[in-house]
């Protein structure tokens, strides 16, 4: 097929696709909306540290966790989101062998895509995968429950470049979802290198694995740029779809 053809062919599919989804009400029960939330995170880590007994204790993140997703809603029962989000995540290391507690905490750029399935304007489940760039990480060193030294890095090498797992949650008739995230890789970098003071090269994460698992809150705050809760008698229709 010539390259003229064929590039004609995509660009008609793209330029109906994009109709098919800017449409805000579509034939069938179509709908398409965007939608902001605040999320609160609970987190911990499946966590093994070579030679050392450790423990990972729940870690609360009420704050900064901010999300718009888009919404395509194929009928009143199944449909698909996607968007972009900022995220907190991290978990706690605690070694009571060596009485030391680690903190560790990366803000994250999150793209999920999942599918819904359930009386949508209702109760309904979702799932899906997610990838996640860390662009800022922070590290708390706990001695004998004394702070003892803090690092802060933006685009961090102590982290991985992208973080990346599945997800899973319940809607309730509120628009208010609980969700059950876990981490199919490693939350730090093996494999990455500092020097210490006397020109030695460590690696502190070599022999540390640590995958978080995250239980969270979501709650709605905006809906196509109007507040969630708003009264009026078309938008309260266009919730109930």
């Amino acid at each position: 097929m010539p390259k003229t053809t064929l590039f004609s062919k995509y660009a008609l599919w793209l330029m109906l696709l994009t109709l098919w989804f800017k449409s805000p009400v579509l034939g069938q029960g179509r709908l398409y909306y965007s939608q902001t939330e605040l999320e609160m995170i609970f987190s911990y880590a499946d966590l093994n540290n070579e030679g050392l007994s450790s423990e990972s204790p729940l870690r609360w993140a009420p704050v900064f966790n901010i999300h718009t997703h888009y919404h395509f809603d194929f009928n009143r029962h199944f449909g698909l989101f996607t968007g972009i989000g900022v995220k907190n995540m991290g978990f706690i290391a605690s070694y009571p062998d060596i009485k030391q507690r680690i903190k560790h905490r990366t803000y994250n750029l999150e793209i999920p895509i999942a599918l819904k399935f359930g009386k949508l304007n209702k109760w309904h489940f979702y799932g899906g995968y997610s990838f996640e760039v860390p662009i800022h990480y922070k590290e708390k060193l706990f001695l004998n429950g004394e702070k003892e030294s803090v690092r802060r890095h933006w685009f961090s090498d102590r982290a991985p470049r992208l973080m990346h797992g599945l997800f899973a949650g319940v809607v309730f008739p509120s628009g208010t979802h609980l969700k059950v995230q876990y981490y199919l890789n490693n939350f730090l970098n093996k494999d990455f290198q500092t020097v210490d003071l006397d020109g030695n090269i460590l690696m502190p994460y070599q022999g540390i694995n640590a995958n978080v698992w995250a239980i969270s809150l979501n709650f709605p705050l905006t809906k196509n740029n109007k507040f969630y809760y708003q009264k009026s008698p078309t938008y309260q229709a266009s919730l109930n779809y």
